[in-house]
């Protein structure tokens, strides 16, 4: 006997892109990326960038965050960008990035992260925005090493 659950998930609104991941992963020279461990940390701890989880709230509660790091869930990136630098400061605890300060996102596995670089240049006018490849899962085995 198999039991069938039937329940209606509760999903984000996440902002849709032209071309999506498909746009990403199928342009030329692609977007800028961190591919290395040791450039992430060293950006890191250097504060050399403004480093957004793209990841839910849940999931740093379930799995942990980067330390110096700051969580915007992807579905909310447009709505913390749109906040005056006060409020955006008084939200997040960081100052908010000038256009052309670096900026580098990631999330659990460089999926979301990817969609969430190409909204910051596509729609909110960031110049300088890298994808951290190995993301949450790279940095956790490497730095609880």
């Amino acid at each position: 006997m198999s039991v069938v659950l039937r329940f209606k998930p509760q999903l984000r609104h996440v902002p849709q892109l032209s071309g999506g991941l498909v746009r990403f992963l199928a342009s030329k020279g692609g977007l800028p990326q961190v591919t290395e461990f040791s450039q992430f940390e060293q950006m890191r701890k250097n504060k050399e960038a403004f480093i957004i989880d793209v990841r839910e709230p849940e999931e740093l509660t379930e799995h942990g965050s980067i330390p110096g790091t700051v969580n915007i869930p992807l579905g909310d990136l447009q709505e913390f960008f749109a906040l005056g630098d006060k409020e955006f400061h008084s939200r997040t605890g960081f100052p908010k990035p000038k256009s052309e300060y670096p900026i580098v996102t990631f999330c659990r596995i460089g999926q979301r992260s990817a969609t969430a670089q190409q909204l910051l240049q596509d729609k909110l006018g960031f110049d300088n925005v890298s994808n951290y490849l190995g993301s949450f899962t790279e940095w956790n085995k490497k730095a609880t090493k």
